[in-house]
């Protein structure tokens, strides 16, 4: 999945439900920064509830970087529907748990 997004000249998108904040996921988040900064569209989808499993929250590392985010999820804990993804995506998208696109 690194080596797509260190390739990635137009667009890398990733979906996912935990995304760690330690040494790996620094290293994800490093490299999708550095694809922002290569003019790449970067656009990553996080489980709400799977955000809540690291410290610091891997949103908050990714916006740091340039990254466009977006939880969905997380207003289900909150006792209302689940938040859309229409807001990074053109047309709804499916989450699967693990999903790369880069171009």
């Amino acid at each position: 999945m690194l080596t797509a997004i260190r390739a990635a000249r137009e667009r890398a998108f990733l979906s996912t439900y935990i995304f760690d904040t330690g040494p790996v996921g620094q290293e994800f988040a490093d490299a999708l920064g550095d694809a922002v900064a290569r003019g790449v569209d970067v656009r990553v989808a996080i489980d709400g509830v799977g955000s809540l499993y690291s410290w610091p929250p891997a949103h908050r590392l990714l916006e740091r970087r340039g990254v466009r985010i977006e939880r969905f999820l997380i207003d289900t804990m909150l006792g209302s529907a689940a938040t859309p993804i229409t807001s990074i995506s053109a047309k709804p998208t499916k989450i699967s748990r693990w999903r790369v696109l880069a171009t």
